[in-house]
């Protein structure tokens, strides 16, 4: 996850208000695509995260019965 977001000093870097090295459309789809994904991972370890609580709060709540 941090990977992703690690990406977008670069691609402020390579386009135009950087170096130049990027056209403003590409960079403009490049960031937008960086943020389906990433709110999209971070949304599914959320879920995961989510689900491992309830499955822990399930095993002990039988524990205790």
């Amino acid at each position: 996850m941090v990977v992703l977001w690690l990406i977008y000093p670069v691609i402020w870097m390579l386009a135009p208000v950087g170096l130049g090295l990027m056209q403003i459309n590409t960079s403009g789809l490049v960031v937008a695509y960086l943020d389906i994904v990433s709110k999209v991972g971070f949304g599914l370890i959320a879920l995961s995260g989510q689900l491992s609580a309830e499955t822990a709060s399930t095993a002990t709540e039988v524990a205790a019965d």
